[in-house]
């Protein structure tokens, strides 16, 4: 995997990163969280360390996903969504800390 150095990262960063709005299951019909965990893994193991999430995705479930991937043993960069909420009606409360 072709990697990339960002200024401030130690880690080198891979080229191809792993979106998971899709994880998110929200507004995608569902998704099955162990395929998706073995999705995350599937990625790691082929090089890729860049993931990004965020609390919109699914109303927090891509994290609790990408939490449940046990990425401790890599050195996984994860690309937070920090924005201001659009609505209540947008943004959930977390349903557990990650």
């Amino acid at each position: 995997m072709e990697t990339l150095r960002i200024e401030g990262i130690d880690a080198p960063v891979s080229r191809v990163g792993l979106g998971t709005w899709a994880i998110g299951g929200w507004m995608w019909g569902g998704m099955d969280d162990l395929q998706s965990i073995a999705t995350i893994r599937a990625a790691i193991d082929s090089g890729i360390n860049l993931i990004d999430t965020a609390p919109v995705y699914g109303f927090g479930h891509s994290e609790e996903v990408v939490s449940d991937s046990d990425l401790r043993d890599i050195d996984a960069l994860l690309a937070l969504h920090i924005t201001d909420p659009v609505g209540p009606e947008f943004m959930a409360p977390p349903t557990r800390q990650l």
